[in-house]
């Protein structure tokens, strides 16, 4: 039988508009380029890890609302399992508001739905067996995030976490953790280290693997990733070099790869190359729901780039 997927995570609806600059107090300015799209990091994940070519359940919450009607119909066009997603009466789906100028954005969130995640809905939908893979992040409360890993290794799950936002890790989570994968900033801000260096990035994981994790990825935006466990050791993820024309959804689409890669056969060296040019092709087209690649654009990019 095919492992599933679950995500326990956050959607929202993100509305974006473009100007020239930040509107002064009181001011209103003319913009230019709106859109919106289903996103959150949950759902981004989950449409990262279902294009890979997974079998992806997504449990969260959404409000009573057109765009959690909206969510549901995106979701299951992306052949993404919504029967877990429970909505909320007298609620709004979680809504991010992004103003963008050329060289800044700022970006005001209304967590509303993903906040009435609760364990009664972990309990009730995360029904995985061994070899069943979880991936949790921390836009939804912290507390149901760690309680679902902890009740997925208890069902002998993998789980996998992205402490994004950025977010200490309670210490009992650690040993209950079979990926850790995380940016820079998230990084410096649970270990103090900014991992640039080689030696920033060796201190770093050891912090990680001596509280427990089996193992963990640093993503290193440009630069690739870097990869440790104790069986064996450190390992760099080659950076895929493209033409940026939007980041957003790169770490989504590179968690995405990689946890499909958990649930085949594939060697750790080929499972960072896979989830680096996922990231990378991300990178090459403006937002996120157009932007993450199928896996076949993937195996198709790997082996112009590669020869193989």
């Amino acid at each position: 039988m095919k492992s599933k997927v679950y995500i326990v995570g956050s959607i929202n609806v993100d509305m974006s508009i473009h100007a020239e600059r930040i509107p002064r107090k009181g001011e209103t300015l003319l913009g230019d380029n709106f859109t919106h799209s289903i996103g959150g990091k949950g759902a981004n994940q989950a449409l990262g890890t279902a294009r890979s070519g997974a079998d992806v359940h997504m449990i969260g919450c959404i409000g009573d609302d057109h765009f959690g009607k909206e969510a549901i119909a995106f979701l299951n066009r992306e052949s993404i399992d919504t029967s877990a997603l429970t909505v909320i009466g007298n609620t709004s789906t979680s809504t991010a508001v992004i103003l963008r100028t050329n060289d800044d954005n700022r970006i005001i969130v209304d967590s509303s739905a993903n906040n009435r995640l609760s364990q009664s809905h972990v309990d009730r939908w995360l029904c995985g067996n061994p070899d069943d893979v979880l991936v949790v992040q921390y836009e939804i409360p912290v507390d149901i995030a760690n309680y679902a890993i902890i009740e997925a290794k208890k069902k002998g799950m993998i789980t996998v976490l992205n402490p994004a936002p950025a977010h200490e890790i309670n210490d009992l989570v650690y040993s209950h953790l079979d990926h850790l994968i995380l940016n820079q900033t998230e990084c410096e801000l649970i270990t103090g280290i900014y991992p640039e260096t080689e030696r920033d990035m060796s201190q770093a994981i050891d912090f990680f693997l001596n509280k427990g994790t089996k193992n963990v990825v640093i993503t290193l935006a440009s630069e690739g990733c870097v990869f440790g466990n104790r069986t064996i050791g450190k390992l760099s993820g080659e950076a895929i070099k493209v033409k940026v024309a939007d980041s957003t959804g790169a770490g989504d689409a590179f968690i995405g790869s990689y946890v499909n890669s958990l649930i085949n056969e594939v060697t750790v060296e080929n499972q960072l190359i896979d989830a680096n040019i996922a990231g990378a092709l991300t990178c090459t087209q403006n937002g996120v729901e157009t932007a993450i690649p199928v896996r076949e654009e993937i195996i198709k990019f790997k082996e112009d780039y590669y020869g193989r």
